[in-house]
């Protein structure tokens, strides 16, 4: 066993070393400052029930074999592992029923062993009453989920003039007018939308006479872009119909 301090002790004992009959394969480097070669040719003595033991001895070798001394690594690794090569065993099918016989003897359970091995649960080892509480327990779950809403102030609440959007039918010219009366009281009017727009500015003057004249122009921006075609914003107020200017 490794006796450098820096180490924690493994807690294997040459007793539990000696029950391994695994081919094993150990490569040290001489300049391994880590583990020193001395510890490691003791813990080898200690692997006497493993058939095909190999301990090698890199000469100048250092910490971390495999990245400062590959190709040596490597080819002993293919020779160890060429020489333990086996002929492929052919493959044997599956037999479900000794699987569930097998099943049945870890759960101390016999009604396992004649279930249908095609059934998604036929290899669960819990009996029908566990089963059960385990899926009521998912539907309790499942509503509780249901009912949990996550809280953020203003994201989820809607604006009043969006309620109710989706139910309402889609603008068009003809229900200009009735699409602005309904939204008239909730909804400010916008100057500019995605879709066609119409900029509405509003001059009125004012001048002192004997006719004692009050006058006002509308002038009217009109904009189409490429983005909606059919989404117009309300028409212009019907008290500016009389003094409207296209430009």
């Amino acid at each position: 066993m490794s006796s450098t301090p820096n180490h924690r002790h493994p807690r294997l004992t040459p007793e539990t070393l000696a029950k391994l009959r695994q081919p094993i394969l150990i490569l040290q480097g001489e300049q391994d400052l880590c583990f020193p070669v001395e510890d490691v040719a003791d813990t080898v003595k200690h692997f006497t029930g493993s058939q095909g033991l190999q301990f090698h001895t890199v000469p100048d070798g250092p910490h971390l074999l495999a990245i400062t001394h590959a190709p040596s690594v490597i080819n002993m690794m293919q020779a160890f592992l060429l020489k333990h090569v086996r002929p492929p065993v052919p493959p044997l099918p599956i037999d479900f029923h000794s699987a569930l016989s097998y099943a049945s003897s870890i759960a101390c359970n016999p009604e396992i062993a004649s279930r249908d091995p095609r059934a998604p649960d036929a290899f669960s080892l819990l009996d029908e009453e566990e089963y059960k509480a385990g899926a009521t327990r998912f539907e309790n779950m499942k509503r509780r989920g249901d009912k949990c809403k996550l809280d953020l102030p203003m994201c989820f609440e809607k604006n009043d003039w969006e309620e109710g959007a989706a139910q309402q039918r889609r603008w068009t010219w003809s229900r200009r007018r009735e699409y602005a009366q309904q939204r008239q009281d909730v909804r400010p009017m916008s100057v500019l939308s995605l879709g066609d727009g119409i900029a509405v500015e509003v001059e009125r003057r004012e001048t002192t006479g004997r006719t004692g004249a009050v006058g006002s122009r509308a002038t009217v921006d009109a904009r189409r872009s490429d983005d909606e075609e059919d989404d117009v914003p309300p028409p212009v107020p019907q008290k500016d119909f009389g003094a409207l200017r296209i430009r």
